[in-house]
């Protein structure tokens, strides 16, 4: 039998970086697990490498119907999408598939339907993972709150079959949403893993600190709000709002005698406002508010959170790589994902639910994490439970016709 070949299917190659950060994790993990097998990655959005530009149209096209009306963004967007599925990538994906024995959906917030974007592609990439041959598996995905019907049965489509052999999810919700939408699908119970970001210092290695400094360097990480407002669960909110409590955080920050990083997980339109941030924050201490390069590959993004003596931004897996570097950091609330991974690590006290909180009862959340630090006893026993959950999974796919018991 040729050597084990494992291909995921994921969004790889994603401008926000945690996605990527996801990705290598998991393919080192899995490479380590299964010496001699094959582990590589297709991007569902058709993009090929980091920093591309492959899926420069889709983005572009999605950037105009997002702001069209609901009635007539829905009516395009599906033969937009299912155009670019049959003539863009169905063709690569095929290709890629040649010969795989085990096609993975995962990780990342994958199972939800905006729009019917993920079910459409999962729908089509499954399709042809069986073509391939392939044995489908899900792992640490998370699954959305609400599908529309077409995106249920989509979903069903790919998923709903008891040819699938596999099914971990990375969170309770995700967990109950699954058997929620999933009701009386044949096939595999699902069950709980951790996400493989957690393993980021073991994948990436441990990052070199500048010498002690006389004042704790803080990262803020930076988020477009017209990225936030759009996948916020049942938030409203004004960008000015976002953007003044992102000024009035900083100054709180350095009044409290803290430097400033300022960072983005990669994407071009929150660099375009971080900059924005920094011209207007560094005027009055210029030398402790830095800007980090926009990173374009996760090991750059890695480092650019590793450095910091602690980290508060919306993005989960900014906050996700911070934990995995035992760096003492701050979630701000956009949607359920977020507080499910800080309730998973017994720090929910430091994730706040609203998108823009007080700014001073933000810095004294980390004054506080920063005093307290990250728990030694439960960052052991996440890692050890992230490495055994991807453990698992691949003594799972490595048996071929294995049924997955539930637990």
């Amino acid at each position: 039998m040729s050597p084990l070949k494992i291909v995921l299917l994921n969004v790889k190659f994603s401008p926000n970086l945690g996605d990527g950060v996801i990705a290598e994790c998991l393919e080192h993990e899995l490479r380590g697990a299964l010496p001699g097998a094959t582990v590589d990655s297709i991007d569902l959005a058709g993009r090929t490498r980091f920093g591309g530009d492959s899926g420069q149209f889709r983005s572009m096209s999605l950037a105009v119907l997002r702001h069209l009306p609901d009635v007539a963004r829905h009516i395009l967007t599906r033969p937009m999408l299912e155009f670019l599925i049959e003539w863009r990538y169905r063709p690569v994906w095929r290709a890629l598939l040649q010969g795989a024995h085990v096609a993975i959906i995962g990780g990342g917030h994958l199972l939800a339907d905006a729009d019917l974007n993920f079910p459409l592609k999962i729908a089509a990439a499954a399709e042809e993972a069986r073509a391939a041959g392939a044995r489908l598996a899900v792992f640490s995905v998370g699954v959305g709150e609400i599908w529309s019907r077409a995106g249920a049965a989509l979903f069903h489509r790919a998923l709903g079959r008891s040819d699938l052999s596999y099914v971990a999810l990375r969170d309770q919700a995700s967990l109950a949403r699954w058997r929620r939408h999933m009701l009386n699908a044949p096939g595999v119970q699902p069950i709980l893993c951790r996400d493989p970001a957690l393993l980021s210092e073991s994948v990436y290695g441990a990052q070199t600190r500048a010498a002690p400094r006389a004042r704790p360097l803080i990262g803020v990480g930076v988020m477009d709000p017209a990225t936030l407002a759009l996948h916020a669960d049942a938030q409203t909110f004004r960008a000015r709002d976002v953007l003044k409590f992102w000024v009035d955080l900083v100054h709180g920050l350095l009044a409290h005698g803290y430097n400033v990083r300022l960072f983005t997980n990669g994407s071009r339109s929150d660099d375009v406002v971080m900059r924005d941030l920094a011209n207007t924050t560094r005027r009055a201490a210029p030398d402790r508010v830095e800007i980090a390069d926009r990173p374009v590959r996760p090991r750059e993004l890695v480092a650019a959170i590793a450095a910091c003596d602690g980290v508060i931004a919306h993005r989960l897996h900014a906050n996700i790589v911070a934990y995995a570097y035992r760096i003492p950091h701050i979630g701000l609330g956009w949607d359920s994902k977020l507080g499910a991974f800080f309730e998973s690590v017994d720090r929910a006290n430091y994730a706040f639910t609203a998108v823009a909180p007080a700014p001073g009862e933000v810095v004294a959340a980390l004054a506080s994490t920063l005093d307290e630090g990250v728990d030694e006893a439960t960052w052991r026993r996440t890692t050890s439970e992230t490495r055994e959950s991807i453990n698992r999974l691949a003594r799972e796919i490595a048996l071929p016709a294995a049924p997955m018991m539930a637990s």
